[in-house]
């Protein structure tokens, strides 16, 4: 095959082969967000018009890995972390299966210990340009830092960025009560979260959700979702503690809940002595701590 001239150049003549064959390698320019056009002529006439999009390189914000509950810097094999940053998807993407893929809209996200000879995939839940969700893998419980880094289309990447690991990082999954948050919480079904109009109830057996409560019995593999069976629960390996408005709230299950991965419940027995109106709610594990707030009637 015969080279293009000139080698480097904004139009260039290139010779096809005996077959009519001919082709050119075309770089990008720096700039990401723009769009380049090449142009094919066939002698002297007008072939043909491509556009490309130049996409920046999928780059975690610093600092910018941390649980997707409270946004602790430092996280749990098993449970979901939020990163930041620029260029790491394409596209916005929410995954629905029980199960979680190790790529969504070609999206990838690994975990490596090089000293220790790992290196496993994140399973994906979440996807946009500026965030994406995974669970961080099992296989890194007793690890105490990972190597993570973005991946699109198994070809395109940016730096890698260290994150802390510790085996139980307890947060609780919070949602917004006007500028402040209180503790995702329900009683009964699992369907209605208490709020400050559907508030708990003293004596009432209410259902806490956490991220971060590491390892359990039953463990599940990455990705797949906690069995549903009673007679396989995934209970955490270490003790977890709870307390509402200052005063110990019984501790029946504190584990995976089931159906779900990377989902963590506690059920409790508010206090009855406890006083009514916004109350703090503290959950011990491990020697680690979060807290929030629950609203009691």
């Amino acid at each position: 095959m015969v080279a293009c001239s000139p080698v480097s150049a904004t139009s260039a003549t290139c010779p096809s082969n005996i077959y009519g064959i001919a082709w050119v390698d075309v770089v990008a320019g720096s700039a990401a967000g723009t769009s380049s056009y090449v142009a094919v002529k066939y002698q002297g006439v007008l072939q043909s018009v491509m556009q490309f999009y130049i996409r920046p390189i999928p780059t975690i914000t610093a600092g910018g890995i941390v649980d997707a509950a409270q946004g602790k810097t430092t996280v749990a094999p098993g449970s979901y972390v939020a990163i930041y940053g620029t260029g790491l998807s394409d596209s916005y993407i929410q995954e629905t299966t029980p199960s979680l893929p190790m790529s969504l809209s070609g999206v990838t996200v690994s975990f490596d210990v090089p000293s220790a000879g790992i290196s496993v995939p994140g399973r994906m839940i979440y996807v946009s340009p500026s965030q994406v969700n995974v669970q961080v893998p099992w296989e890194l419980v007793g690890q105490t830092s990972a190597q993570v880094k973005v991946t699109l289309y198994e070809s395109e990447y940016g730096g890698v960025v260290t994150v802390p690991i510790i085996n139980t990082a307890p947060a609780f999954f919070e949602y917004s009560v006007g500028s402040s948050k209180s503790v995702a919480a329900t009683a009964g079904n699992y369907y209605t979260f208490l709020t400050s109009s559907t508030p708990a109830q003293k004596g009432q057996k209410i259902s806490l959700y956490a991220n971060g409560l590491g390892p359990v019995q039953n463990q599940p593999a990455d990705g797949d979702p906690a069995s549903t069976s009673s007679t396989t629960p995934s209970p955490s390996v270490n003790t977890v503690t709870v307390t509402i408005g200052g005063q110990s709230a019984a501790v029946t299950y504190a584990g995976l809940h089931p159906g779900n991965a990377g989902l963590y419940r506690i059920d409790v027995t508010v206090p009855s002595g406890v006083s009514s109106g916004a109350q703090t709610v503290v959950l011990t594990e491990n020697g680690q701590t979060a807290t929030s707030t629950l609203f009691i009637q």
